[in-house]
């Protein structure tokens, strides 16, 4: 009898040691939303594993990490010990400390090619201050805010450290100088695709870009659903897109991400 007592206790060691690392996988788009495995808008893909905490890694779909951190709740509230996050390429983009879900101490960020983006202190719970630069290495702005959004005091570079009087966060990018130019190249440019009856397609079709800090368009990928003729029109046009103005955010040019709309209604 004592054997058998002892069996079934070793089994249930094994059991709850294997259960520690067992993990579960959950797939997201480009902005964020829930997916499922096999659909063609997976931007991430999650590993959640528990080990006294949640550990979470993301993967972008080229399978390089995206970030990684951990958690004391399966809601992913109270954030625990060092975030990384890492850009498409690989290269390390933050990194930083949590303390039951509030940032703690100095923070780093980088642009893709591994220089610095920014870095940020912060003082408690609620206050921080951080340093932004210029691709070349000078100081953008200085800036403290109020719960990481609320921009209390702000000093100002342009690139070559002449102080500026722009107070702004962020500009989006345009095109032809105005934030839906878009629209009119679409209009000059495109060739309205017809189906497989020879009929021209009806849609409303969501999509995704990029506006790197340079102004350049990298093509994201349709929201959903899209005619395969149309989504394949539409990424033509995008590559074929002339410079935009990037994006603006303290004082320097940013990489931007924009999700666009279109209807399309044949007459």
């Amino acid at each position: 009898m004592k054997k058998v007592t002892l069996a079934i206790l070793i089994i249930f060691c094994s059991f709850k040691i294997n259960a520690q690392v067992d993990t579960s996988y959950y797939y997201y788009n480009i902005f964020g939303d829930a997916t499922e495995k096999g659909a063609t808008d997976i931007h991430v893909t999650r590993k959640v594993y528990w080990q006294n905490m949640w550990f979470v890694n993301d993967y972008y779909t080229n399978g390089k990490p995206m970030k990684k951190i951990q958690y004391k709740d399966f809601a992913y509230e109270l954030a625990q010990d060092t975030l990384y996050e890492y850009h498409e390429n690989g290269q390390l983009a933050n990194k930083g400390a949590y303390n039951n879900g509030h940032k703690i101490g100095v923070w780093f960020s980088w642009f893709d090619d591994g220089k610095p983006n920014k870095k940020c202190t912060y003082k408690d719970d609620s206050t921080s201050k951080c340093v932004y630069y210029h691709y070349n290495g000078e100081a953008s702005a200085v800036v403290e805010y109020i719960h990481d959004t609320t921009m209390v005091k702000a000093r100002m570079w342009d690139s070559t450290g002449v102080p500026s009087t722009n107070e702004y966060l962020v500009i989006p990018p345009t095109l032809y100088g105005f934030e839906d130019g878009w629209k009119r190249f679409i209009t000059e440019n495109m060739k309205f695709p017809e189906d497989e009856n020879g009929k021209r397609i009806n849609a409303n079709v969501s999509f995704w870009i990029k506006i790197d800090r340079f102004g350049k368009v990298h093509w994201g990928d349709i929201v959903g659903f899209a005619h395969p003729y149309l989504a394949l029109e539409l990424e033509r046009l995008f590559e074929k897109m002339p410079l935009w103005s990037p994006a603006i955010e303290q004082n320097r040019p940013i990489d931007y991400l924009l999700r666009l709309e279109l209807s399309f209604k044949p007459n």
